[in-house]
This record gives structure tokens, sequence and C-alpha cells, in this order.
């Protein structure tokens, strides 16, 4: 693959906590030259451009409540990314965004206003079984198995009327998360090729 295939590309990056997306994310960008974002990492307050916008501090509020920032507060964030990396000749993979259906079709209508559109939207498939046992296992304060439990079911919520979202459109490519890592990248740089 080209670095000029995927120069303005989007690729939403989905699956539940501990599917191993940041890493795949990571490791994909090293090898194509496309950039990594976060939701996660971005709304922790990484980014100069949410200071700028003057939006750190309501971020921060609902990161240290342990609550997830509203939709309308994360589409703009993320679609102020977006552009960012787009100016800068490259392109994107979406890591935890969008997470609910109404920032699933945010992305949709403010990509195509802009006379663009999601490249390619992948699940990266493991077991609830699996989540969970990689949450456990990372180790993090946080990562309690009462809390882990709420934060899957959670995400199970939130996520099933997405993915439902990109399924009946069909655009939805689902990979196997739970196998080696080296296997799971091929898979999923077949699975963006394929959409480019």
């Amino acid at each position: 693959m080209m670095v000029s295939d995927i120069v303005g590309q989007i690729h939403v990056l989905l699956g539940l906590p501990g599917s191993g997306k940041g890493t795949q994310a990571g490791r994909i960008c090293a090898d194509i030259d496309i950039a990594h974002l976060s939701s996660g990492v971005l709304f922790r307050g990484f980014g100069a451009h949410i200071d700028s916008a003057n939006q750190n501090n309501s971020i921060r509020r609902y990161i240290d409540r342990g609550e997830l920032v509203p939709d309308d507060l994360a589409c703009n964030v993320v679609m102020h990314e977006i552009e960012s990396i787009h100016r800068k000749g490259k392109g994107v993979i979406l890591d935890g965004f969008p997470r609910t259906l109404n920032q699933a079709e945010f992305l949709d209508k403010s990509l195509a206003e802009r006379g663009g559109n999601i490249t390619s939207v992948i699940n990266l498939y493991v077991s609830e079984e699996i989540s969970l046992e990689r949450i456990l296992s990372r180790g993090r304060h946080d990562d309690l198995p009462e809390i882990a439990r709420r934060r899957l079911d959670l995400h199970q919520q939130l996520s099933a009327p997405v993915l439902d979202y990109y399924r009946s459109e069909g655009r939805l490519l689902v990979v196997n998360g739970d196998r080696d890592e080296d296997e799971v990248q091929a898979d999923l740089l077949r699975a963006i090729g394929s959409q480019i």
C-alpha cells in the first residue's frame, strides 16, 4: 500500500475494551504512515487544540468524574483533530470514536459536508470473556473486576447501535482480535487495503 493511497483516508476501528484497538492502531500507523487518533488520549488533555478551543476544563470535569464526554463536545473536538491531521496530508485511524450512534451519525454528516466519507469501519472482535480477562490483566488501579464489568456493560450498551448502524449499511468489516498480534495486524491491513 502506497502512502499516497491513505492520504485523507478515515478508518474507524471499533471493539470492546481490551480488544487490542490501541495496540493494533499503533502498529498499523507505524506500518503505513497514517495518524492514530485515540479519543481516550485526546480527551485526557493531550492536544493543544483542546486548550485553544477552551474546552479542556469542560472535558476534564467529565473525565475526572468517570463519565463519558457528551456527544456534542466529543464530536467537535474529534472533528477538529481530523481536520488538523488532514491539513498535514495524512490519513487517520479513529480508535474509540464513534462511541455512540449520535457520534456515528455526526461523523458521517460532518464528513459529507466536507466532501469526504469514512473509508473503512472495522470491528476488532473479541468475546466478553476475553475482554474482561485482558482488562483485568493490565493491572491498572481502576481495573477492578466490578469496575471492569460495569465499563464493559456500558460499552456494550452504547456500541451495539453503532455496530448495527454500520452493519445495516453494509460497511462493517469484522476481524478476529483473539489471535497473535501479527496475524491480527495482517488481517486489519488487508481489510483497510480492500476499502481503498
